[in-house]
């Protein structure tokens, strides 16, 4: 199983979780951060790859 933790804005993080195969981070702030269970999830490649890019933005503040 490969996953993927993303740093997202709070309202993003209530978003997603509602999304099959992603749940908020175990480790992390779990008010900004989400792990995406990659190749169990229903979220679209589109969603993770803006995801990933939010997550980018975020991190580099």
């Amino acid at each position: 199983m490969l996953y993927l933790t993303l740093k997202l804005t709070p309202d993003h993080v209530d978003e997603m979780i509602k999304t099959r195969g992603i749940t908020r981070a175990y480790h992390m702030n779990k008010r900004h951060w989400i792990t995406i269970a990659v190749n169990d999830t229903e979220a679209t490649k589109q969603e993770m790859l803006g995801m990933l890019a939010e997550s980018e933005r975020l991190t580099k503040q």
